[in-house]
């Protein structure tokens, strides 16, 4: 067995081990194939590997991932006779797997319970390879250029492990010697048993410094774009007058700078209506169908206008993933054309991403965590994929790392900049710091919704000072003033709040063992004591208090659940009641009580002022002004929510995840006053865009929700012929979707449609739980039709952004998404042909915020209701044609689209094409024949 405190590894024996199993449960799941790969670091060492015996049949899923069925294992032994082979195979050696601990269950229920160091290869990629797509075997494998050879066989994954192993080893040694120590001491912190690897590197004699980002094939992470290399094929001698024709034109500089490039004239309308917007200090707002290259289009006349004017441009997204896009492909795209143009100052031009405050890793946190001196082990990952990161990164950008366990998000947010306040003597770069100078200093500043929204809300605090504003994406604008301008009070962050304030490592443990060690003044050590001995029974007391409060939201919720669907109920009619003055008294306990705890945080705050030039002082300093912060926001939201509520907002509670509590919720009524008045009549020019915004073919029903008062509008068709591409099928024989016969007839008419496709389909559902009832019964239906299609369902299968890649991957796919999936793919070609919307993507009707809303129009069902699904609507259509090569079927299986007086306003809101209605047993026939059509 190796000894961390001996010289090297190089005489220890290793064990790759790895289970062919018939499920997931040890309980009751059975081995059906065992293998064991022995090896030093120098060479294999033999390895034992044979079929086991199963008395339950092998389910069909595991023999296609496998390709083991149970007449392979008629004649192979049973767990019992090879146990002592396994046990020897063990036996001495470190043990090595990926994810082990799945392998290491299934043994122990058998009798076989290693002991000694086990090394998860899964942990060990998790932290040095930070941004792989996924930490699956298979995609390592590929990542690394491994031989798999057999998939998913026992043997074959063990020497599979072996050689990511030995390769990650060998990356680990060639880390920097201060990086393995500080490895080597968080390791022996939290009890991790990868402590014997850091060992062994820092003793390796062929241990460097060499750059891991060098020698790893991960995305390079680089510096805020300040220049692009010159091209003179464009370039004239005089200032040149912008002619987006010449740009966007087939002989013009995007040609040569993107392959593939095809002349739009609607691409060539809107960036001249964006000029002209930001030229003349105007108000846009233009709809730009699918395929239009909407993002060049306002990307070139935003930095044209930029450089030429010397003013700051202000791009906001919805999501991260487009302003990541833009960044990464769209702008660089933008410059070289400009550069070729001849445009002036192109090549110098500056631009910068700026995200929320979450986003960007805050050193001072982070050094408070690795100096902690007892770290849990699953926080120890986290903090070691960081240490390997942090000298290589640029930005601090959570971006750059793939976080695929939801504990590390949860650190992640107590290791960011999100109320962290401002390091007065910073240690080493501040990360916000760097991204706020680079954004000052810029040309374009490329933001999200969410911290556009921050800015308003705070004054400019949040971005630079801009007069120009393009807001792309536009139609999550209202949902995100909504989650911006609304709030909630809930058990997890109540309970960080008082965490942070008690306990070991917590703010008053720290500052009380800090200032015993600094203060000299007898007199301030009393104060000091009697500060810390009052906030515990306080804080002891809040926190039961709002336990109660929770307990009590939970109670009201139940007592409502006769008129009360999915767990939600308004608050308006209860207050004043005799039950809701528990709550009011509560609260107001817990008012007096956070006052207290204010206070002795000033006091605790000080006390440490005199000491503010030691950095471990400013830090405790920095965490009492966030804890004070955030007290403070809670006692208003508290008070605001039980007795004082706001007469603009709509209030409600919701169950939490467990149904033993209660969540308070606010949300503004109308967003429109605070858009109008904070941000568009703030600016000298306002541009919104999306591939979605009009509603009977006029603006009218966003400019209401918005408050946006534009001076000029477009709508810019799709350049894609949709008639001889598009089919629209409309099976008319479907029971209405409220009937309780639908989700069986929607089940057996997607897997109609999936077969008669080949897969390539992607079915958009508006609910989770019918997707979870779906998704069994069309897995059961393509089984008994003897089809090979793979079956993937969103919340079942893996993370979006893997189950979109394995439907490109793999076109015999049907993939059942519902939420995020609506819109954001982009899968063009054959791999997706199909497109089926379940159900017309009405909001809920016992939404409190729908409600609120619907209660301001005098016909809110057919004014609000309707415009905001056909909205959606069209969104989800906008998934089947990508190019203009595609060539696709569109299936709407809600009859109420030809049945109900308001069908028609779907209808008519997608491009002209072929609409058909059919019965459900014709839309097999429908489907071949439309796309074998050449």
């Amino acid at each position: 067995m190796f000894d961390p405190h001996s010289d090297l590894l190089t005489n220890t024996v290793f064990a790759a081990v790895d289970l062919e199993t018939t499920g997931l449960d040890p309980s009751c799941d059975q081995i059906i194939e065992v293998a064991v790969q022995r090896f030093t670091l120098n060479a294999e060492a033999g390895h034992f590997s044979t079929l086991v015996n199963s008395d339950i049949p092998i389910p069909p899923e595991v023999s296609k991932l496998t390709g083991i069925t149970s007449k392979d294992l008629v004649n192979a032994p049973d767990f019992n006779e090879i146990k002592s082979q396994v046990s020897a195979a063990l036996q001495g050696a470190v043990l090595v797997g990926h994810n082990i601990n799945f392998d290491l269950k299934f043994l122990s229920k058998r009798g076989i319970s290693p002991t000694g160091i086990i090394i998860d290869t899964l942990d060990l990629a998790y932290i040095i390879d930070r941004d792989s797509p996924d930490y699956r075997l298979q995609t390592l494998n590929e990542r690394y250029q491994i031989d798999p050879g057999t998939k998913h066989r026992a043997l074959s994954d063990c020497i599979s492990t072996m050689n990511l192993f030995l390769l990650l080893l060998g990356k680990l040694t060639e880390t920097s010697e201060p990086t393995l120590q500080r490895l080597q001491k968080l390791a022996s912190a939290s009890g991790w048993p990868l402590e014997s690897l850091f060992t062994h590197c820092l003793k390796s004699p062929s241990k460097s410094t060499v750059n891991l980002r060098n020698e790893i094939p991960i995305n390079t992470i680089d510096e805020t774009i300040t220049s692009i290399s010159n091209s003179s094929k464009y370039q004239r001698d005089i200032e040149p007058i912008i002619d987006y024709g010449l740009i966007f034109g087939p002989d013009g500089p995007l040609t040569n700078n993107l392959g593939g490039y095809e002349f739009r004239e609607e691409q060539v309308q809107m960036a001249e209506d964006v000029a002209r917007a930001l030229n003349e200090s105007e108000n846009l707002i233009v709809e730009a169908g699918t395929g239009t290259g909407k993002s060049l289009a306002y990307l070139i006349p935003a930095l044209i206008h930029s450089l030429q004017n010397e003013t700051r441009v202000v791009i906001s997204t919805n999501t991260i993933n487009l302003q990541e896009q833009l960044q990464n492909d769209d702008v660089p795209l933008s410059l070289r054309s400009l550069i070729d143009l001849g445009v002036e100052s192109a090549d110098s031009a500056i631009v910068a991403v700026l995200k929320g405050r979450s986003n960007y890793l805050c050193r001072r946190r982070f050094e408070q965590h690795l100096g902690r001196t007892v770290i849990d082990r699953e926080d120890a990952l986290l903090l070691a994929k960081i240490l390997l990161w942090i000298d290589h990164t640029n930005t601090g950008d959570k971006s750059e790392l793939n976080l695929t366990r939801k504990a590390h998000n949860i650190l992640w947010n107590k290791l960011s900049a999100e109320g962290a306040g401002y390091c007065e003597i910073p240690t080493g770069r501040c990360f916000l710091r760097n991204a706020r100078e680079a954004a000052g200093n810029s040309n374009l500043v490329i933001t999200n919704h969410s911290l556009l929204l921050a800015d308003v809300a705070t004054a400019g605090a949040a971005l630079p000072t801009y007069e120009l504003l393009i807001i792309d994406e536009a139609h999550h604008l209202e949902d995100q003033a909504t989650r911006s301008l609304g709030f909630e009070i809930n058990q997890p962050v109540v309970t960080d709040i008082f965490d942070r304030l008690t306990g070991q490592d917590s703010v008053t443990a720290t500052s009380a063992s800090l200032l015993r060690n600094t203060l000299s003044n007898e007199n301030q050590l009393t104060r000091l004591n009697s500060i810390i001995s009052t906030l515990s029974p306080t804080v002891n007391s809040v926190r039961t208090n709002f336990n109660t409060l929770f307990g009590l939201a939970a109670q009201y919720l139940e007592n409502s659940r006769t008129s009360n669907v999915r767990g939600t109920m308004r608050i308006t009619d209860h207050r004043g009641s005799r039950s809701w003055n528990s709550l009011t008294d509560i609260s107001e306990n817990i008012r007096l009580e956070i006052s207290d705890i204010i206070n002795s945080l000033n006091l605790l705050s000080t006390l440490s002022e005199p000491h503010l030039n030691i950095n471990a002082v400013q830090s405790i300093q920095n965490d009492i002004g966030s804890l004070r912060t955030d007290l403070i926001e809670l006692n208003e939201h508290l008070i605001e929510v039980i007795t004082e509520p706001n007469p603009t907002a709509v209030y409600w509670i919701r169950e939490g995840a467990r149904q033993t509590y209660g969540i308070f919720c606010m949300a503004p009524v109308e967003v429109d006053e605070a858009l109008k008045q904070n941000m568009f009549s703030q600016k000298d020019s306002v541009t919104l865009t999306s591939a979605t915004l009009t509603t009977n073919g006029t603006f009218e029903h966003i400019l209401r929700r918005l408050g946006f008062n534009p001076d000029a509008s477009n709508t810019l068709p799709s350049p894609f012929d949709y008639r001889s591409t598009t089919l629209t099928l409309i099976p008319k024989d479907l029971p209405d979707p409220r009937d309780d016969r639908y989700l069986e007839e929607l089940s057996v008419a997607i897997a109609d449609a999936a077969v008669a496709a080949s897969g390539k389909t992607l079915a958009l559902f508006t609910s989770h739980a019918a997707i979870r009832h779906a998704y069994n019964r069309i897995r059961n239906l393509i089984e008994h039709a003897d089809s090979d299609i793979e079956v993937l369902a969103q919340g079942i299968s893996g993370d979006t952004q893997r189950l979109i890649e394995r439907l490109r991957q793999n076109s015999r796919c049907i993939l059942l998404g519902t939420a995020s999936m609506w819109e954001g793919i982009d899968v063009r070609g054959e791999a997706l042909q199909v497109v089926i919307i379940t159900r017309l993507p009405f909001d809920v009707p016992t939404d409190p915020i729908y409600q609120a809303r619907s209660e301001q129009y005098s016909n809110a069902f057919m004014d609000y209701a309707v415009p905001n699904a056909i909205m959606k609507f069209r969104q989800g259509f906008g998934r089947l044609i990508r190019s203009s090569s595609d060539r696709g079927i569109f299936i709407v299986m809600d009859n109420r689209l030809v049945r109900s007086r308001y069908g028609s306003k779907f209808i008519e809101s997608l491009p002209s094409m072929t609409v058909k209605q059919c019965r459900r047993d014709e839309l097999r026939e429908s489907i071949e024949l439309w796309l074998n059509q050449t």
